[in-house]
C-alpha cells in the first residue's frame, strides 16, 4: 500500500462522517456484495462455518452474562427453597414466599390454571396452620398467626369456588366438552374436604379464642364443597341418563356425598350436646320457646339425614345431596339458637351457688340478714319480709335483638 494512501487512511480514523453518508455507504456495500456473490457457490464447510457463527452470535450469550445469570439463578433458587420452609407470618422469608406465590399467578393464563393455583396455595396454608397449632411457645402469637393463615386460606377457597363457576359458565356457553370442569370440581371437592379436616385438627389443638375464625373458614369450605359437588352430581346424573362415556362415576360422587353426610351427622351430635347445656340455661318463657324450636330443628335434621342415606343407597344423587344440604342448614340454625341461649347464661346471668341466677341489675344490692332459719330480705324502703327460701332475680332477655 502506498505511503500516501496509508497516511490518508490514518487521518480518516479521526473523522466523524455524517450518519446519512454512513447509511448510504453501508447499503451500497451490502448491495455490491450480494451482486458479486450471486454466481458464487459456498462449499459445505463454508456454509457450516457461517451457520455456526450466526448461531453463536444470536443464541449464545457471552461467558460473563452466562456466569452472572447462573449466580442469579442460584441465589433466587436458594432463597425460594428457604422461603418455602418458612411457615410463620411476619418473618421476612414468609413475605418472600408469598411474593413468589403471587408471581405464579402471572403465568396462569386461564381461569382453570388460576383456580388450581388457589387450591395449591390453600393446601400450603393448611400445612402452615397445622405447624403453627403444634407450637406451644407463645399462645398470643400463635392465635394471631393462625388467624392470618386461616383467613388467607379462606380467600383461596372462595377464589377457587368463583373460578369453578367461571369455568362452568364458559363450558356451558360454548357447549364444549366439560371434562376440564368436572376435573376441576373433583379437585375442589377433595381440597375442601381436606381443608375441613385440617381445620378440625387445628381447632382441637388451639384455644377457644380461635373457634369463631375456624367456624367461619369451615362454613366457607362447606359452601365451596357444595358448589363443586353440585357440578359432579349433575354430570354423574347426566351420564347415567345418556349412557355416554362417564366423566365422573356415580360411585365417586356417592363417596363425596357420604363424607358430607358424615360431617352433617357430627354437627347434629354437637347440637345435641349444646341442647343439654342450653336446657339448664333457659331464663324465661321466651328462651323456653327458642329451646323447644332448637330441639325440633335437631329432630328435623335427623330425619333429613335418614332420608339422605336412603336416597344415596338408591343412587338418587341429586335428591340425596339436597337432603344433606337441608340437614346442614337446619343444624346451623339450631346451633346458632342454642349457642345464643348459652351465651346469655354465661355472659348475662351466671349461675349462683344455690342453683339460682345472679342479677345484673344496676340497683344497689342489699345483703340479706339471717334470722334463725329464715332469711330477711329488704326492699328499697328498708322493710324486711320473711321468706323460707332465697329470692332470685330474673332479667328479661329478648333473644331476637
Amino acid at each position: 500500500m502506498p505511503q500516501r494512501l496509508f497516511e490518508q487512511l490514518n487521518k480518516l480514523q479521526s473523522v466523524k462522517p455524517d450518519l446519512n453518508w454512513q447509511s448510504q455507504i453501508r447499503s451500497s456495500l451490502v448491495t455490491r456484495a450480494r451482486i458479486d456473490t450471486l454466481d458464487k457457490q459456498l462449499s459445505f464447510t463454508d456454509r457450516l462455518s457461517l451457520f455456526l457463527m450466526v448461531f453463536y452470535k444470536k443464541y449464545l450469550p457471552s461467558p460473563i452474562k452466562m456466569a452472572s445469570a447462573f449466580v442469579a439463578l442460584v441465589v433466587i433458587s436458594g432463597t425460594s427453597i428457604m422461603a418455602q420452609a418458612e411457615y410463620l407470618p411476619g418473618r421476612p422469608l414468609y413475605s418472600v414466599k408469598r411474593g413468589f406465590e403471587n408471581v405464579e399467578f402471572a403465568f396462569a393464563v386461564t381461569p382453570e390454571k388460576e383456580t388450581q393455583l388457589h387450591l395449591k396455595h390453600a393446601k400450603k396454608r393448611q400445612d402452615e396452620a397445622v405447624k403453627i397449632a403444634a407450637d406451644a411457645s407463645n399462645q398470643a402469637q400463635k392465635i394471631e398467626n393462625l388467624n392470618i393463615v386461616i383467613k388467607s386460606m379462606e380467600q383461596n377457597i372462595v377464589a377457587a369456588k368463583s373460578g369453578l363457576e367461571i369455568v362452568k359458565d364458559a363450558s356451558d356457553a360454548s357447549s364444549s366438552d366439560n371434562q376440564k370442569t368436572v376435573a376441576l370440581a373433583k379437585e375442589i371437592t377433595k381440597s375442601t374436604n381436606n381443608a375441613i379436616e385440617t381445620l378440625d385438627q387445628v381447632q382441637s389443638s388451639a384455644s377457644a379464642e380461635l373457634t369463631k375464625t375456624v367456624d367461619e373458614a369451615k362454613s366457607l369450605a362447606e359452601d365451596a364443597n357444595s358448589v363443586s359437588l353440585k357440578v359432579l352430581v349433575d354430570n354423574a346424573d347426566q351420564n347415567a341418563t345418556t349412557e355416554s362415556q362417564p366423566s365422573v362415576s356415580t360411585e365417586e360422587v356417592k363417596g363425596f356425598i357420604s363424607q358430607k353426610l358424615e360431617r352433617s351427622e357430627e354437627k347434629i351430635k354437637q347440637a345435641q350436646v349444646l341442647t343439654n347445656t342450653a336446657t339448664d340455661a333457659s331464663l324465661n318463657s321466651k328462651n323456653d320457646v327458642n329451646l323447644k324450636d332448637a330441639v325440633q330443628k335437631n329432630t328435623e335434621a335427623q330425619v333429613a339425614v335418614k332420608e339422605a342415606k336412603n336416597l344415596l343407597n338408591s343412587n338418587n344423587l341429586p335428591q340425596a345431596l339436597e337432603k344433606v344440604e337441608q340437614a346442614s342448614n337446619i343444624t346451623k340454625e339450631s346451633t346458632g339458637a342454642l349457642s345464643k341461649i348459652i351465651e346469655v347464661k354465661d355472659g348475662v346471668s351466671g349461675s349462683s351457688s344455690d342453683g339460682g341466677l345472679k342479677s345484673t341489675s344496676t340497683t344497689p344490692k342489699v345483703e340479706p340478714k339471717k334470722d334463725g332459719l329464715n332469711i330477711l330480705n329488704y326492699d328499697d324502703s328498708g322493710i324486711s319480709s320473711q321468706v323460707n327460701q332465697t329470692a332470685t332475680y330474673t332479667e328479661q332477655v329478648d333473644l331476637n335483638q
